[in-house]
């Protein structure tokens, strides 16, 4: 699988609310065929953002791929998109103790991920 890219919705961090809402779109080849496919990726309401996995829904309808470990695919993409988005974050740098807004931002990733199929 390939995540290629990530797209983050406005934020305000750092507020008695703070939640981040993104939208991260993938690859999954298998059998010789390409599948693209979306999910959704938002905090857990009331967690610590750098602290806890993210909320990452099944692939949008649409998606016509063989089925992927829901697990795995969240680990996956909470471990991207917090090395995308924090501290020490790639493309966003920020404590979120601050209190801020972070505008929609748009990031081209192209970041293989070996991910298990669900089992059947």
């Amino acid at each position: 699988m390939t995540i290629e890219t990530c797209t983050v919705g406005q934020q305000v961090l750092g507020s008695d609310n703070e939640c981040v809402l993104a939208e991260m779109k993938f690859t999954v080849e298998s059998g010789g065929k390409k599948f693209p496919g979306v999910v959704s990726v938002k905090q857990v309401v009331g967690t610590q953002y750098e602290e806890q996995a993210m909320e990452v829904s099944a692939p949008a309808t649409g998606y016509q791929g063989p089925k992927l470990n829901h697990q795995a695919l969240t680990q996956a993409v909470t471990a991207l998109y917090h090395n995308l988005i924090g501290a020490n974050g790639r493309i966003i740098q920020a404590r979120f103790s601050q209190n801020m807004t972070i505008a929609s931002s748009y990031v081209h990733v192209n970041h293989p991920v070996d991910i298990e199929l669900a089992d059947e």
